[in-house]
């Protein structure tokens, strides 16, 4: 080869290159997590349920492991996966084309399964009523990475940590729309994200959480912390971020906006008003501080005491590992150009819009205007 064509190519490489999205660092509490590091690497290589190739038995494998996938389309499961083997890493941004997306169920981990870390994979676990959670964590789990994922449409959760979870980082991740019309036995359920009290040492940075009804997020009994999150058009009063059972949290840099369905009350909720410190605030753009320089607690709701009392408000952030942050309006718009999977597809990109253009609805796309089509295929005009 000439030394000129010796330069193309490599002029070549670095234009492609440059059209890579960049690996983002693990930050948090779960920055630690080794995933399937120093493991066989197992190739994804049908979209079938299940058998040779299938996800469900590149995750049934035990022992260290690293999960990449040489195709792209729905892989329409029959049943949730079930997990109990951690030391893995599945890496969606392998995929070519648009991607893989799990959908019908959701992957549950479950058992002593620690050290997992999930990339750039998108998951529509749109029936199973109850138990139609996108991403459930049930099991004693320690040091997880959610990054750059896309959490749609859930029944139950779009996410759900419910076991003895903890060190967990979830980054740079879409939870959004659940489902409104699902086959839940309670009827009408729109939720983003369930922590149960058995939780503690969570990092959420980064994130959107959009057009779910409730749960943006749920936290109970430990220690979060919330950084540079966008939440936008929850429903009724008081149902954007909660704190329960004691949880203690940050919440710093975030924005919060209402939509057509936001109700009034804190868009920070304690469900009681128990005196001491529970939750340090600061910076955060709300409805009620619109430049995030105003009095922070003016946003905080401690059971019906609204605004809460300044005894609640900690006199510096309770200890948790660095996170690169910025100011909420630089963080937003961070946020909308970054979130979610390697490539976007057309629903991510259309709650994109809607989060812009303060519109949509909470729910799974079109189903509030016809239900029959909630778990259908979208409607051309309707992207």
């Amino acid at each position: 080869m000439t030394r000129i064509s010796v330069c193309m190519a490599i002029g070549l490489l670095c234009h492609l290159v440059s059209f890579l999205p960049a690996a983002e660092k693990p930050e948090g509490f779960g920055a630690g997590s080794r995933g399937g590091q120093g493991g066989r690497s197992i190739q994804v290589t049908t979209l079938a349920d299940s058998g040779p190739g299938s996800l469900r038995a590149a995750l049934a494998v035990s022992g260290p492991r690293i999960i990449g996938f040489s195709i792209a389309g729905p892989i329409k499961l029959k049943k949730p996966i079930q997990v109990r083997h951690g030391r893995v890493t599945v890496d969606g941004s392998t995929a070519p084309g648009s991607g893989v997306t799990v959908t019908n169920h959701g992957i549950w981990f479950l058992g002593d399964s620690s050290d997992i870390i999930l990339r750039h994979l998108r998951v529509r676990a749109t029936t199973g009523g109850a138990n139609g959670d996108g991403l459930l964590f049930n099991g004693n789990n320690a040091r997880i990475l959610i990054d750059h994922c896309s959490l749609m449409w859930a029944t139950d959760e779009n996410l759900d940590t419910w076991g003895r979870v903890r060190d967990l980082t979830c980054q740079w991740t879409l939870i959004a729309e659940g489902q409104v019309h699902g086959d839940h036995a309670k009827g009408q359920h729109s939720m983003g994200w369930l922590c149960g009290r058995n939780n503690t040492r969570f990092t959420v940075h980064h994130c959107l959480f959009a057009h779910n009804g409730d749960r943006n997020p749920l936290l109970s009994g430990g220690t979060f912390d919330l950084v540079n999150n966008v939440i936008y058009n929850w429903k009724g009063g008081s149902n954007a971020t909660k704190l329960t059972h004691g949880a203690k949290a940050n919440v710093v840099g975030c924005t919060v906006i209402a939509g057509a369905e936001s109700g009034g009350g804190g868009v920070i909720w304690l469900s009681d008003k128990t005196a001491g410190p529970r939750i340090f605030v600061a910076g955060n753009v709300t409805p009620f501080t619109r430049t995030g320089k105003e009095n922070p607690l003016t946003a905080v709701q401690a059971g019906r005491q609204f605004p809460a009392d300044r005894s609640l408000q900690a006199a510096r952030p309770f200890p948790a590992p660095p996170v690169v942050s910025q100011s909420a309006g630089q963080a937003y718009e961070l946020v909308l150009q970054k979130v979610g999977p390697r490539v976007r597809d057309a629903d991510e990109q259309r709650i994109i819009r809607e989060v812009r253009r303060r519109t949509g609805h909470t729910g799974r796309r079109n189903e509030v205007v016809d239900p029959r089509d909630r778990l259908g295929p979208p409607a051309a005009g309707n992207r």
